[in-house]
């Protein structure tokens, strides 16, 4: 199960549908307390794709990634931001996090998730 987390409506649903038409299953949010409620829930989530600036949280994508990794340590992180990513060093340290800029095609996509889905935890 891939959970995208992304406040633009229009980028989420598109990603959603991508991501579905590659036969994966996915959950979605338009926030971070949305994506925090599909991590606390009982869905296997094995990758996190985040935009890295969500409104209504000080660091966005990063505190989403870093909440993420003390609930579910096993889980794969794939930022997405249309600016470089680039902040304070100590928050943008995410152990094993992948990036993908804005606009990202949908075989840069694809293949940056198989590739983190292939990989060990």
């Amino acid at each position: 199960m891939i959970l995208i987390v992304e406040d633009d409506e229009f980028i989420r649903e598109h990603v959603v549908l991508m991501i579905r038409s590659w036969g994966y299953g996915t959950l979605d949010a338009d926030d971070v307390a949305s994506g925090m409620a599909h991590l606390r829930g009982p869905q296997v989530i094995d990758v996190l794709v985040t935009d890295v600036r969500l409104k209504l949280a000080a660091l966005g994508g990063y505190d989403l990634a870093h909440a993420a990794l003390m609930l579910r340590p096993a889980i794969k992180v794939l930022f997405a931001s249309g600016s470089p990513i680039n902040g304070p060093a100590g928050h943008l340290h995410v152990p094993g996090a992948r990036h993908i800029r804005k606009p990202f095609t949908p075989q840069d996509l694809r293949g940056t998730i198989q590739l983190m889905l292939a990989s060990q935890p």
